[in-house]
């Protein structure tokens, strides 16, 4: 059910339209007004899914989750690159803050490197120091799930959409369909919208108004990234 509440998120925010059409017989609204009007009613209901999410996160289902979960591989590649992945997929879904994220994914590449040091210096991977470090590294996660406290600072739709907007990115970078120029101008707006959410956080609980901000911001971008894949 939590899964499927967050892909229905997502799917809204990232297929959303913006635009509206003129004033019917002369009256109404300005195109403009419309637009900010359906932009504003859209972050709204993106904001009550958000705290829906937040409200239905199970520590114990995310765990059993094969994305989110603790799997510690007999493979030393594959359980280093599946807790990688695991930190983002926890961080989109609302089970860690992006504080909390970072500082799981700083202390993952700081893991790697003294792996990578090690096997430049005598020639092969220390698997035995590898696993211990990965594997207090998945106890600290798993804490950090259990002890997270609901609502909090944590922003999952808005995470997973600014993960899906660099991808998109750098695919139309990829295809051709966006030129260099184009994708440093789209970054920036998404640097932009992280800087905004990182203002607005701040160390506090958020309000379902600046929840609502946030998600009118991501919208256009989103609008913005969008436009230019198809121009």
């Amino acid at each position: 059910m939590k899964n499927t509440i967050i892909i229905s998120a997502l799917g809204t925010l990232l297929i959303i339209g913006t635009s509206s059409a003129g004033p019917i017989n002369g009256k109404g609204k300005s195109k403009a007004a419309k637009k900010e009007a359906k932009q504003e009613k859209n972050a709204d209901r993106l904001a009550d899914r958000e705290e829906l999410i937040l409200d239905k996160i199970d520590s114990k289902l995310l765990l059993k989750d094969p994305e989110c979960g603790d799997h510690r591989h007999a493979d030393i590649n594959h359980y280093t690159n599946h807790t990688a992945k695991r930190i983002i997929k926890l961080a989109v879904r609302g089970a860690l803050t992006e504080d909390q994220a970072k500082a799981f994914d700083d202390r993952h590449e700081a893991i790697v490197a003294t792996a990578k040091a090690t096997k430049e210096q005598t020639g092969k991977i220390d698997t035995a120091t590898l696993r211990t470090s990965l594997n207090t590294l998945n106890d600290d996660i798993n804490a950090a799930i259990i002890a997270a406290e609901e609502g909090d600072k944590r922003t999952p739709i808005l995470n997973l959409a600014q993960h899906r907007f660099e991808e998109k990115i750098e695919f139309g970078e990829k295809t051709g369909r966006l030129s260099k120029g184009e994708a440093s101008s789209l970054r920036r707006k998404v640097d932009s919208l992280k800087k905004l959410e990182a203002r607005t956080k701040d160390g506090k609980e958020l309000s379902e108004r600046e929840r609502e901000k946030l998600m009118k911001e991501a919208l256009e971008v989103r609008r913005e990234i969008e436009k230019e894949l198809r121009d």
